[in-house]
């Protein structure tokens, strides 16, 4: 497994990771204060979400910077369809999912990932 860093404005982001077996997951670094308050939901860039899909990415996730690291993870596909909504941000257009949407999250509990977010 490698990984490629994601830097916008001279700032890390975050990552791809490139697993052994050819699948890609993307992982955002991101602080409480990022989440959406009012609908309490983690959003991306509609041009991250394109480029995700361009590049084939199995999963998207955001890694939460706390003293233990929070972990929500889920398919891209999962940015368009019914339980995402959008809003105009800082840099564009930003989709957004809310924290009870997300296939793996801290609120739920999970025995097989893979299985979970379907990375196959």
């Amino acid at each position: 497994m490698f990984f490629e860093r994601h830097i916008v404005n001279g700032v890390l982001v975050g990552r791809w990771y490139h697993m052994d077996d050819g699948r890609v997951v993307y992982l955002a670094q991101r602080t409480p204060r990022s989440a959406h308050r009012r609908r309490a939901a983690w959003g991306f860039e509609l041009a991250l979400l394109k480029m995700c899909l361009d590049k084939k990415v199995s999963a998207i996730g955001v890694a939460v910077s706390r003293k233990k690291p929070v972990f929500y993870l889920t398919r891209v596909e999962d940015f368009f369809g019914d339980h995402s909504f959008w809003e105009w941000g800082d840099r564009g257009r930003v989709r957004f999912l809310p924290m009870g949407r997300w296939r793996v999250s801290p609120h739920r509990k999970t025995g097989k990932i893979e299985q979970e977010v379907r990375l196959r």
